[in-house]
């Protein structure tokens, strides 16, 4: 995928207007700090203390008081997209194949070993100018998705 589908692509994340979730945007900048920090080096994305904590000091910093600190949602989610993919933890493949959602952090870890980013999306997150232009868009989508909750015709500049 390129930089420039992969950027088009964050904006479809969540829809814009009342029902507008950060969430996912979130997630990804979390991973992108992992990634900055050196803590994710591989496009394998595991959900642990680490995310959950980066998530959590992430949302602290972007989301509405309204918003939930839950990076559960958002990790399972994010496999409807096409840069993220869920691997099922040992002999939970028909059954992460069969759930619709998860609910709790337990129930996800029961059924996944760990999400695959995609490569090159990695590898862009690894370099310090493209870093900053993905974590430039993910900001903005999250402001004016928060923004657009309350003005329905907010639109993206």
């Amino acid at each position: 995928m390129t930089l420039d589908a992969f950027l088009d692509s964050l904006s479809s994340l969540s829809s814009r207007g009342k029902s507008f979730k950060p969430h996912k945007h979130i997630l990804l900048l979390s991973i992108i700090r992992l990634v900055r920090e050196g803590t994710v080096t591989t496009a394998s994305v595991f959900f642990d203390d680490q995310l959950r904590k980066a998530f959590s000091e992430e949302f602290r910093k972007y989301a509405a008081k309204e918003d939930r600190d839950r990076p559960v949602a958002p990790f399972f989610h994010l496999s409807t997209h096409g840069f993220w993919k869920l691997v099922a933890a040992d002999g939970q493949e028909d059954a992460l194949s069969a759930a619709g959602t998860v609910g709790s952090s337990g129930e996800l870890m029961r059924l996944v070993d760990h999400a695959e980013i995609d490569q090159e999306i990695l590898e862009y997150m690894q370099d310090p100018e493209l870093c900053v232009r993905i974590r430039l868009e993910l900001e903005i989508l999250v402001r004016e998705g928060i923004e657009s909750r309350t003005t329905p015709n907010a639109v993206h500049e």
